[in-house]
């Protein structure tokens, strides 16, 4: 990976499993097939040729390992997952990136109070990156589910997820693939892959109505 970075950025082309493949560059020019290196420059070029008349193009789609598919795979089997409505809630770290909630009280308890319109019976599971966010949420949802993960960053509110831990990433990619195969979803902050399963997210606000379990229960 270090030296595909190195290439990305330090070079017009490079030869990608037996092809040569030019760089895109945000704004550049597109040619029939390009090389994009991290996950911001694709979604650059994704929306790039999503507005051309000359290429189709799916939704850009993040595939993790075959180890992490099957530990995903055990889970949602384990959890019953395809039964849940899936929170996702992710505390952006940065003050200045527009995203929300924050690491501020008032906006994590904010984003809190939209979810805890939904009774409590209703199953659920949680994906976010922040402790207070996963405890507040499951104590109101008496049926709730989470990984196992460490919460090894201390922010301004509460402890985090570290962007640094490899463990913790790894977790990340394996709630996001059970996420995607939850019945419903609820996104405040935004996930891997959330373009592939747009029908299922709910917008807010957000009561039992509007999960659509109401026959269900």
């Amino acid at each position: 990976m270090d030296g595909l970075e190195q290439q990305a950025l330090n070079s017009k082309s490079l030869d990608f499993r037996d092809r040569k493949l030019e760089i895109y560059r945000a704004g550049g020019k597109i040619a029939k097939q390009m090389f994009a290196f991290d996950f911001d420059g694709a979604r650059a070029l994704e929306a790039t040729t999503a507005s051309s008349t000359v290429t189709t193009v799916r939704p850009l789609q993040v595939i993790p390992a075959a180890g992490l598919c099957s530990k995903a795979g055990r889970y949602i089997r384990e959890l019953q997952i395809p039964q849940r409505v899936g929170i996702r809630v992710r505390v952006t770290e940065c003050d200045i990136d527009g995203r929300k909630p924050r690491r501020v009280q008032a906006e994590l308890d904010d984003a809190i109070r939209s979810i805890v319109r939904i009774p409590w019976y209703v199953p659920v599971f949680l994906v976010t990156d922040s402790e207070y966010i996963q405890q507040m949420l499951a104590s109101h949802f008496h049926d709730s589910r989470y990984l196992p993960k460490r919460f090894t960053e201390r922010g301004k509110v509460g402890h985090y997820v570290s962007r640094l831990d490899k463990d913790g990433m790894q977790s990340f990619l394996i709630e996001v693939s059970c996420l995607l195969k939850c019945r419903k979803i609820i996104n405040i902050g935004g996930f891997l892959n959330q373009d592939s399963v747009a029908g299922k997210i709910i917008p807010p606000p957000w009561k039992l109505e509007t999960v659509g379990l109401r026959r269900a229960l």
